[in-house]
Parts: structure tokens; sequence; C-alpha cells
């Protein structure tokens, strides 16, 4: 990196930061409706307007999904769509209320989009275009890597076998969704229970080691056996169990890896897979809430409903602190890395979980039925325990961790390195880790990327790697050939 890149980055950042800092002492105070539409289209203006830009500069043949494309798209849609909808119609969105649309929540939203921007661009240097297509590196794969990413490839089916096992299990013991209320005793902890999200937290994993190693092998994400495998895992969970969580992993991940190999996405395909995907994803809400049709919504609120949490989470927070309740200093995220172990290790040894953000949130607005959960949000932890200096601290280093890892994902030294994972599993945990709290963020990193570093040192061991040349048999080589000549 540039020291020119990273000082101009800098200089950005501060100018943010700044500008940002005399926006809120201006407003936020007076809780202005105008002042809130003003600071809601200016962020979606220069959004958008960041998204196009490096979408038509970046050469490279992952651009859709670069850090300033698809996570800033959808970040814009989950954050700022919603205030945009109640700007332009004066109504709230199905229960969520009108007075979402308040400055303070403005300057939040518009904090965690900047900051990322500012955050992802300062890690890459201020390029945002490779020096090399995404192709040629398939090119690059020596034999010992593509033979070390079938190897890698073979584990991820086995994962995926397991998983299908999981959501299986699940459905003999606890039934269809149809046969019972879903999200019931959500706070209860049983063997039922960690299987149940081992099952959901294996998905991604089997799908990342297998369409790595198949893409970087045979050049294509999936072979028909994989398809197999992953649709039955999603059909199950999705129309049988009733979860959407297990959809979205498996898509994005083909799509990233479909880029890989060089291909082009066929954009009428796209679109009449989004919208299949869209359609289901509202029946199968629909169907859990076991109400016979919308009442009388629009569709436009039906979709946005189902990703709008982090900002009526984040606004809800906003009235109750510091106004009612202190900020927590943090003590929500120590508290994630206390129960960091595996469910059943960390309950033995402190205890059921405790003082996480989604936990707090309960507490903090009252709320004790089991039978139901509000998940919690990014933004809103970072608020809770810092107010919107973290809002904009968390959303930075999202940011870098993204650019960082992009560019790392990019590099022939990654083809067999854990590093060319990291990436593509940010990209497809960025929908639900904008709804969970530090604790679920971490561990649906941490965990999968701890699995494919033991797949990956296990399958090296497995596979022979050929002997280097000697250098004085190599230019004895040369020369025989020089005198050939």
């Amino acid at each position: 990196m540039r020291k020119s890149a990273i000082a101009g980055s800098l200089v950005v950042s501060i100018v943010v930061i700044v500008a940002i800092t005399f926006v809120m002492s201006s407003v936020t105070d007076s809780g202005s409706e105008a002042a809130a539409k003003l600071i809601v289209w200016v962020t979606f203006t220069g959004a958008i307007v960041v998204v196009v830009l490096t979408a038509l500069r970046c050469r490279e043949a992952t651009r859709l999904l670069h850090p300033l494309v698809a996570p800033v798209a959808y970040l814009v849609y989950a954050l700022l769509v919603p205030l945009i909808y109640i700007s332009l119609t004066g109504q709230g969105i199905q229960t969520m209320p009108s007075s979402m649309l308040n400055s303070q929540t403005a300057v939040a939203m518009s904090l965690v989009i900047i900051m990322y921007c500012v955050g992802a661009r300062l890690s890459m240097g201020g390029r945002v275009a490779g020096n090399r297509s995404t192709a040629s590196d398939l090119q690059l794969v020596s034999p010992y890597d593509a033979a070390v990413s079938l190897v890698t490839r073979d584990f991820g089916r086995l994962v995926l076998f397991l998983a299908l096992a999981a959501r299986v299990y699940e459905w003999l013991v606890d039934g269809a969704i149809s046969s019972r209320v879903y999200g019931a005793n959500q706070l209860a902890y049983t063997t039922d229970t960690a299987i149940s999200i081992l099952g959901e937290s294996l998905v991604a994993v089997g799908c990342l080691l297998v369409m790595r190693g198949n893409t970087l092998a045979l050049g294509r994400p999936l072979t028909a056996i994989d398809k197999v495998l992953v649709i039955s895992i999603c059909g199950i969970s999705l129309f049988i169990l009733g979860s959407r969580a297990e959809m979205i992993a498996p898509l994005v991940l083909y799509l990233w890896f479909w880029l890989k190999c060089g291909r082009r996405i066929p954009v009428g395909r796209v679109v009449v897979a989004a919208a299949i995907v869209a359609a289901a994803f509202l029946a199968v809400a629909q169907f859990r809430s076991r109400s016979a049709g919308p009442p009388g919504y629009p569709l436009i609120e039906n979709l946005l409903v189902e990703t709008s949490s982090p900002l009526y989470i984040t606004d809800s927070l906003i009235q109750l602190v510091p106004q009612q309740y202190d900020f927590f200093g943090g003590a929500t995220y120590l508290e994630s890395l206390k129960f960091m172990f595996p469910g059943v290790i960390s309950r033995a040894m402190f205890g059921d979980v405790q003082g996480t953000g989604a936990l707090v949130y309960r507490h903090l607005i009252g709320f004790t039925f089991e039978g139901n959960g509000w998940g919690f949000a990014l933004p809103a932890e970072a608020y809770l325990n810092f107010g919107f200096v973290g809002i904009a601290v968390v959303a930075f280093l999202v940011g870098l961790l993204f650019g960082r890892s992009y560019q790392q994902s990019g590099r022939v030294a990654s083809v067999i390195n854990l590093s060319g994972y990291l990436y593509p599993l940010l990209l497809s945990y960025l929908p639900y880790g904008l709804r969970s709290d530090a604790l679920g963020e971490l561990k649906s990193i941490v965990y999968p990327l701890a699995i494919c570093g033991f797949v990956l040192v296990f399958s090296r061991s497995l596979v022979r790697k050929p002997p280097l040349p000697c250098p004085a048999s190599a230019a004895i080589e040369s020369q025989g050939r020089g005198e050939g000549r």
C-alpha cells in the first residue's frame, strides 16, 4: 500500500468524521424530520455513487461482490431504504412506527454506511481494481494445490452430510413447522438445541470447502452430487423446518465462486432466481405466523420488514440510552468473549449465557416471552456500549476487515491458504451478521474458519508434495538443452 494512498485515505477519514460530528451536534438534539430526510437522502445518493463507480472501475471478475459494491448495496437496502419509504409515504412499515425517521436514527444508519466505506477504502489503499483477472488465478493452480483442493472438497462433502443429518434429526424430533410454533422456547438450551445450531453452522462450512475445492481443482463450484446435497439441506430447512438461514450462505457462496471461475452472470437468470427466493422467504414468513395472508400490507413492506430489524432495534435503543439507561461501556462485548467456547463447555464453566447484547436488549424493553425473539443488530450493540462513536468505530473496523480480506482472497498465495476463505465467508454471513449480537457474529466467523483451517492442515498432510528439483541436476539439464541447440 503506497504511503500517498494511506495519507489520502486518512485525510478523507478525518474530514468525514469531523463533518459527521458537526452534523450530529447540529441535528441530534432537535429530532427534526426535515434534517433526518436530508441526512438519509444525502447518504443514500453518496452510497449509490460509490457502488456504481466501484463496479465500473473495478476490472476483476468478482467486481459485483467487491466490498464497496454488494455489501454497501445491502447496507443501503437494510438501513436506509426503510427510512426513505417512510419519508415518501409518511407511514410506518407494518408494526414499525414512522417515528423511526428521526435525525438521531438517520445519523446512526448513515454512520454505519459512511464509516464502512471509509474503512474498506482505506484497507485497499484507495484502489478498487485488481492487477490481474480472477480467471488467471485458476491457471496458476499447481497439481499439488489441485490435489489438496479435492481432498478439502471431500471433507466438505462430509460436513454437508453431517449438516443434512442434523436437519433430518431436528425434523424427526421437533416435527415440521406445520405442527409446531416456530421459535418456541428460544431461551431454552438442550442437546437438541445444540444439534440444531451445529447443523446450521455446518452448512456454510461445508459449502465453503466444497465450492472452493471444486473451483480450484475443476473450475466449477458444484458437481452433481454436491448440488443434490445442497438442495436437500436447503429444501428441508426452508419448507419443512421453516428456517431461512441456511439459504443465504449457499446462494452467496455459489455466486462468489461462479465469478471466481471467470464466468459471467446471466442477468435474466439472476432476476428470476432473486424473485423465486424472495417469494419463498415471504411464503415461509407467512407460514410461520400462521396467517392465511398478509393483512393488506403492500409487497414492498413485506420485503422491507424482513430486513429492517437492525434499524428498528437501533432506533428503540437510541430512545432508551442514555435517557433511561447508561451506556454499557463494552460489557456486552466482554460477555460475548467469555462465552466464545462451545455452548456445552461455556455453560459448564460460566453457567447460562447472560449479559450478551440480545439478552440485554430483551431486559431493557421488558420482553420476557420465550416463544419469540428479537435478535439484535451490529449497530445497535455498538450504540448500546459506546453511543455514536461506537457505531463509527465498529463500522470502520468491519470495513477494514472486508476490504483487507477481499484483497487477500485474490492473491495466488491464498490458493490453499486460510485467507482465501475469509472474504466469501464474511460476504455470505453479512445479512444475518447485521442482525446478530457480538457473540453470534464471532462464533459464526471464528468457528467456520477454525474448521476450514483444520481441514486444510489435515488435507496437506494427506497429499504428498512433489520433491523440488535438485539445483545441480537442473543446471546440467539446462546445459544439455543449450548444447542440443
